[in-house]
């Protein structure tokens, strides 16, 4: 395949990111992606972007083929068609939902959605999640010549979900997803032999960062502090995210209409759950909002609140971009491996409420949780809270040199 067109025009595409406020970390793998083409052409001999797409499948961690995926349809549709990224980044390569299953795992994901539709205790989206991976698990078990539930086996199993050298390959929640099929599936089906060979995943979960109380102060400082570096659109959607606690998805979705002066509330539907949600608009909100819409707000016929200098609707990067100059203006969080989205006022807002002894489902209601046990995750930086909890050491032996 010639990448001549890629080796001479990519910094077309890195310009183009670059000036559409792309998050950094983005711009940097589509870089590197480029690299990689450009130096592993010949050695590889790629006959097209579906061979690249299945090269790094098979050299980089499971964890990042999602981002490269995204990387290299952006690089593909440039070099190819000429086209820039849009933000919608539809299907290019192989899938396995193109991939037939044999009669009788087609049987089992069928029962599934069906029976569990008529049920009616799961989300439609949780359903279609679960048979998805259901679905993943038997496309891998076809490619190791399994054809039937009787032929399937327990090396066959583990083969999907661990190495040979006995690492996980799939996740917790990919593992409970096929787990769940299986189980709704075992009295229509003879499968409960075959959940019993699927290994125990172990669910890891990342450690919550969180404000302290002097980045939270600066950070209001700045957000208050008209004379700041920051634009009146940054710190609208900065005392947003604050105080409200809403998703950088939700802000760049929120519409003039979603904002009700009258009543002081926000409505609006949430995009990770679909599900409405009713929060009161603070002064301090809305007169936020209120300054950059009579003042900075390009005029434009689009119904969303904060646009870009094109007067189109702000994308999830540039949300990310957004944030990391409040943190700058601030001066807090600019160390490595801090955490600097939008998302971490969310926790601050579940912490803080936490700490002033809120109950979980007032917190979740907040913050549009559909399970109230999603607050669970926050209870690891509630320090307030956690000091109660803490025991004594004079209550124990120990000797005096100890903490000489």
């Amino acid at each position: 395949m010639d990448f001549e067109n890629l080796r001479e025009n990519h910094g077309k595409l890195i310009q183009y990111l670059t000036e559409h406020d792309y998050e950094i970390g983005y711009i940097a793998r589509h870089k590197t992606v480029i690299s990689v083409i450009l130096r592993k052409n010949k050695e590889c001999g790629w006959l097209d972007y579906d061979d690249i797409y299945h090269y790094f499948v098979r050299t980089y961690a499971p964890s990042s083929r999602r981002q490269y995926r995204s990387v290299l349809i952006n690089i593909c549709e440039f070099d190819l068609y000429g086209k820039y990224p849009v933000g919608n980044r539809g299907t290019l390569f192989s899938d396995t939902r193109e991939i037939p299953l044999y009669s009788d795992f087609d049987q089992i994901i069928k029962y599934y959605k069906s029976a569990e539709n008529e049920r009616g205790w799961l989300k439609e989206s949780t359903i279609e999640r679960n048979a998805s991976c259901a679905r993943a698990f038997f496309i891998a078990l076809q490619s190791i010549g399994i054809k039937t539930i009787s032929d399937i086996t327990e090396k066959a199993v583990l083969s999907v979900f661990l190495s040979e050298e006995g690492k996980p390959l799939k996740s917790a929640a990919y593992s409970y997803a096929v787990k769940e099929v299986l189980r709704s599936c075992s009295e229509q089906f003879p499968i409960k032999s075959v959940m019993a060979l699927i290994p125990a995943v172990r669910k890891y979960r990342k450690n919550i960062q969180y404000l302290t109380q002097d980045e939270s102060k600066k950070i209001r400082a700045v957000l208050a502090n008209p004379d700041s570096t920051l634009s009146l659109r940054d710190r609208a959607i900065g005392t947003l995210a604050y105080y409200t606690g809403l998703r950088s998805g939700d802000i760049c979705r929120l519409k003039l209409d979603s904002i009700d002066l009258q009543g002081d509330r926000i409505h609006i539907i949430q995009q990770k759950t679909k599900e409405p949600l009713d929060i009161p608009l603070k002064a301090v909100v809305g007169n936020a909002i209120y300054d950059y819409v009579a003042l900075e707000r390009p005029k434009s016929n689009n119904p969303a609140i904060f646009l870009t200098k094109r007067h189109q609707q702000l994308s999830r990067a540039t949300m990310w971009n957004i944030s990391d100059r409040i943190m700058k203006a601030a001066e807090v969080r600019q160390g490595d491996n801090q955490r600097k989205g939008l998302h971490i006022f969310r926790h601050h807002l579940a912490t803080t409420l936490l700490g002033k002894g809120v109950p979980q489902p007032v917190i979740s209601g907040t913050l549009g949780q559909t399970d109230p046990a999603s607050v669970e995750t926050y209870f690891s930086s509630d320090f307030v809270n956690l000091k109660t909890c803490a025991l004594s050491v004079n209550k124990f032996p120990v000797a005096a040199r100890v903490f000489s």
